[in-house]
């Protein structure tokens, strides 16, 4: 007997379910694709973040927290 792929076991269990539970499935398939686009979004991002403050060190600050803290803090009049 073929050992099936993860794949065939869903879509096996998948025509298994009411149509409630597969609906309850796709939404679910739905937010693991947009949660993996978030991620590949974020990891593009941090890259040209990462490529930027290599070719212009003169331009990026670094700071601690609490010199973010310090610098950003509204200020009394």
């Amino acid at each position: 007997m073929k050992s099936m792929t993860v794949q065939e076991l869903i879509q096996f269990e998948i025509t298994q379910l009411p149509e409630k539970l597969a609906r309850e499935v796709l939404d679910f398939v739905m937010y693991l694709r947009e949660r993996q686009s978030e991620e590949e979004f974020m990891h593009e991002q941090i890259e040209i973040a990462e490529a930027y403050q290599r070719a212009h060190p003169e331009d990026v600050i670094i700071a601690t927290a609490e010199e973010w803290e310090a610098a950003t803090a509204p200020h009394e009049q």
